[in-house]
């Protein structure tokens, strides 16, 4: 609930509170003061009615306090978020099924939310994750997934950790870096968790977007003729 919408909200509330505290207050006044005959059934409701409007008031205040409150914590936990594609999500945890007993580790970068199809409800300057650099200087292709094998350690501002065995925390063993996504068994969307460097969790968002370009061409290794230090237009 943004400010607008509770100013809204408390106005509301404070004016119908009102009026019902007039309204009970005017059956009083004429009956005690003009001496006016009511029945008994109506002195009941005016009471109701100023009873209710005083709650109505106090339920206006806190809603005044209390809402913009919520509002904050909800922006600044999703100024937290950590964005990620919904095909780099799955193929995390595919290698990290495949991988199982031994634990994998990924070195993650990002894409500009403006560069990623599908990714047109984000701000185009979101950092979304969009890829990981292998782990081995084998041969490789690049894919949607952006299989990397050049980026610099300080272009993957995120590591990929699975624990088989758990838990589902950053520890000590985990490569601390800005962003840490851990995943365990079974390896589905409810068992990764990001978190901090820090080791504290960090709100999750997954989107159905890819980089606009399509990457098939294979990537220069160590034993190429091409430089493998040189990044691509691709990289996080």
């Amino acid at each position: 609930m943004n400010r607008d919408s509770v100013a809204r909200l408390t106005r509301l509330v404070t004016a119908l509170g009102a009026v019902l505290v007039l309204l009970g207050l005017a059956v009083q006044v004429t009956t005690l003061r003009l001496g006016l005959p009511h029945p008994p059934w109506e002195l009941r409701a005016a009471s109701d009615a100023e009873v209710l409007g005083v709650g109505l008031w106090w339920v206006a205040v806190a809603t005044r306090l209390v809402g913009p409150r919520r509002a904050r914590r909800r922006g600044g936990a999703e100024r937290e978020a950590v964005y990620v594609t919904r095909g780099l999500l799955d193929a995390l945890l595919d290698r990290a099924a495949r991988a199982e007993p031994n634990r994998e580790s990924l070195s993650l970068g990002t894409t500009a939310a403006g560069e990623l199809d599908g990714g047109e409800s984000l701000d185009e300057t979101r950092r979304v994750f969009s890829h990981f650099v292998h782990p081995s200087a084998g041969a490789a292709v690049r894919g949607v997934f952006g299989v990397d094998l050049a980026t610099a350690p300080g272009r993957t501002p995120g590591q990929f950790v699975s624990h088989p065995w758990g838990p589902l925390a950053a520890t000590k063993r985990d490569t601390l870096r800005e962003v840490v996504l851990v995943a365990v068994p079974p390896w589905d969307d409810d068992c990764v968790a990001a978190f901090d460097r820090a080791g504290r969790r960090r709100p999750l968002r997954v989107v159905d977007a890819e980089p606009r370009e399509s990457f098939d061409e294979p990537v220069p290794t160590a034993g190429s003729a091409a430089s493998p230090s040189a990044p691509t237009p691709a990289d996080g």
